[in-house]
Parts: structure tokens; sequence; C-alpha cells
């Protein structure tokens, strides 16, 4: 069974029997492989149901490190200059960006540079 399937069960049975002894005795007896959550795991759970209305995982999306590269301002940038220069190399972008962040930005916008200009097709 999944960690989303006992974290329902722990929180469920809480709330049915509003003791914490009693969720991890009941736990221990229907998944005898893991261990039965401490009482500051039920209690955080059972707080984030009542608070959330779910025990589920509510990072997913939002955790990892934040895209400081590509922002509206720098995707604008090198917008600017890719229009007064189409063949302008990257190295030499005139921007405080490094070359692989004016090539990615410059990819995500489906823009033209120099390198992609001077590559053949593959077939």
């Amino acid at each position: 069974m999944q960690l989303t399937t006992k974290r329902v069960f722990s929180v469920t049975t809480y709330v049915q029997t509003g003791s914490i002894k009693q969720v991890q005795h009941l736990f221990a007896e229907c998944f005898p492989d893991r261990r039965s959550p401490s009482k500051s795991v039920i209690q955080n759970n059972a707080r984030k149901y009542q608070t959330k209305d779910t025990c589920l995982n509510l990072n997913k999306g939002c955790s990892g490190r934040r895209k400081t590269v590509r922002t509206e301002e720098n995707t604008e940038m090198v917008r600017s200059v890719i229009q007064e220069n189409e063949t302008v190399p990257c190295r030499k972008n005139n921007s405080q960006l490094s070359k692989s962040s004016f090539n990615r930005i410059v990819k995500r916008c489906k823009m033209v540079s120099i390198q992609d200009a001077f590559k053949t097709p593959t077939h």
C-alpha cells in the first residue's frame, strides 16, 4: 500500500476514535510491516485535514528551485536583442545573461539565434 493510504487510514481513525493510542494500535494491526506513526505525525496530519480538508501532500508544483533567469523581463530583453540583430551570437548577446540562459530563453520563445540558423537539419 502507498503512503497516502496509510496517512488517510491514520487520519480517519483518529477522527473516528479521537485517541492517538487507538490509532497506533489499529495501524499496527492493519499494517504489521510498517512502524506505527508517532503522536506528532498523527496530530499534524489531523490538523492538516481539519484546516485544509485534505491529508495529502500539497507541495506538488510548489517545491523546487524557483526559475530566476526566465523572467518576463529577461525574456523581453532577449526578444529585443534578437529583433535588433537576428544573427546575434549567444556569447555576445549584450545582456548580463550567460550563454546557456540566453539559449534557454531563445529556445523557450521559439526564436532563432545564430547557432540555430547554422545548424543543418538531420533526417
